[in-house]
């Protein structure tokens, strides 16, 4: 437990975010080009068309729950959504140096 005695007054200063390198980046307009999700809206399917170098494709439900995962082994994957309750959710793909993320939508 910490007493008031430990604590000061005096403000903490964050220091400045440094800014990222190029292999830290977020996305690459060239890699996100190549992604091709389909059909969006989807039903049972959603086909996913992944860039090189992909890693892994993770589903997050818009609670934020992980509903799908799965480690990329080609450069195409079929999701099946058939238990997704209807909904938008969030695609993630994690490559080794980006991180890619795109809405779908489930409807029935």
């Amino acid at each position: 437990m910490i007493s008031d005695s430990t604590l000061s007054n005096t403000p903490f200063e964050c220091p400045e975010p440094e800014p990222l390198k190029p292999s830290e980046q977020i996305y690459s307009r060239a890699s996100v080009a190549s992604i091709m999700i389909s059909p969006n809206p989807a039903d049972d399917l959603v086909n996913v068309t992944l860039p090189d170098g992909a890693m892994e494709l993770i589903v997050f439900s818009s609670e934020g729950r992980v509903v799908f995962r799965d480690a990329i082994e080609s450069k195409e994957m079929t999701i099946g959504t058939s238990e997704f309750v209807p909904g938008l959710y969030i695609l993630m793909i994690r490559s080794r140096d980006n991180i890619y993320s795109h809405k779908i939508s489930i409807i029935r």
